[in-house]
């Protein structure tokens, strides 16, 4: 447990989650320590924690954190797993029925990055460019957004456990999938399978929040019941669908689909993913400092001037 005795010793310490809850109890401390009977008021305590956020955060930005052992080591976690994603990438465009040296691929790459002329055979380049490496930056994308919704679930719900089908978002996601693979409706419309995709998701979430909001009363523990009774229903539902479905190369369809099957991936898919992805990560990182006071509690998220349910519903 940490205790901090001053200001300057609060300054010092910056390990969040305590900090966060320490900040939200030391401008308690000192708001009271000149009127022992008055208790300060929400705006004051909120403009306080305001303040002391801006301050820490410039402490937080300042140059002598370049050096911190913290950064460093994130650092070079980071680098690793880049280097690692790109060695698993360089494999998958490698390996399949038509095997394609290593050292091919990347001279590929390195020819359309203009860094030289590649030895590949035109078949080469059209397997890589046309068909393997969509899949590769599809999934690369597919994976990081899902981590980051890992990430904004866990903050949002304060449990490392948290993943981004525990309110039933991706279950929904997934009976819109079913329905339009079971339909034809991917068949006739392009884009059907991921509009329907996003409004069984987006339709799911809104259900949850009606569920968890009955009796005039919100709360995290209703929204996560509500989400996982949700979901199980219309998991259900998607085990049904599958099971009547008397087109078998449907049921194929759906089974890939739900199994994370990315064959059929396009360019296209691609140009229609990544804006929404790099949309997604962009806002999740705007929130990061919210999300982690949030990750303390709501009361002192709220001291520190988080606008606590703008924050959970955005």
């Amino acid at each position: 447990m940490c205790r901090f005795s001053s200001e300057e010793e609060l300054g010092q310490r910056r390990c969040d989650p305590c900090y966060a809850k320490a900040a939200g109890i030391f401008l308690l401390r000192t708001a009271d320590s000149g009127a022992p009977n008055l208790r300060p008021n929400r705006d004051s305590l909120a403009s306080s924690g305001q303040a002391l956020s801006r301050r820490l955060a410039r402490r937080w930005t300042s140059p002598g954190l370049v050096n911190s052992p913290v950064l460093v080591r994130l650092g070079i976690g980071l680098a690793f797993l880049l280097a690692i994603a790109f060695a698993l990438a360089i494999t998958a465009a490698a390996v399949g029925p038509y095997t394609i040296p290593p050292s091919h691929i990347v001279d590929i790459l390195a020819e359309w990055l203009g860094a030289g002329e590649s030895s590949a055979s035109d078949t080469e380049r059209a397997i890589v460019g046309t068909i393997r490496l969509p899949r590769i930056i599809l999934a690369l994308t597919v994976g990081a957004a899902l981590g980051v919704a890992g990430a904004v679930m866990q903050g949002l719900f304060r449990n490392p456990m948290a993943d981004p089908g525990i309110i039933g978002v991706s279950t929904g996601g997934a009976l819109g999938a079913v329905i339009a693979i079971a339909t034809g409706a991917q068949a006739v419309v392009a884009l059907a399978l991921p509009a329907m995709s996003f409004a069984g998701a987006t339709a799911t979430l809104v259900l949850v929040y009606f569920v968890a909001s009955i009796g005039g009363r919100f709360s995290m523990a209703a929204l996560l019941l509500a989400g996982v009774a949700i979901s199980a229903f219309i998991a259900a539902i998607i085990s049904a669908i599958i099971l009547f479905t008397s087109n078998l190369q449907a049921q194929r369809e759906m089974l890939f689909w739900l199994a994370g099957g990315l064959s059929a991936s396009t360019w296209t898919d691609v140009r229609i993913a990544l804006p929404i992805i790099l949309f997604g990560v962009a806002t999740a990182i705007v929130l990061a400092r919210d999300l982690n006071l949030l990750m303390v509690s709501e009361e002192e998220a709220r001291s520190l001037g988080v606008r606590v349910g703008l924050t959970r519903n955005t």
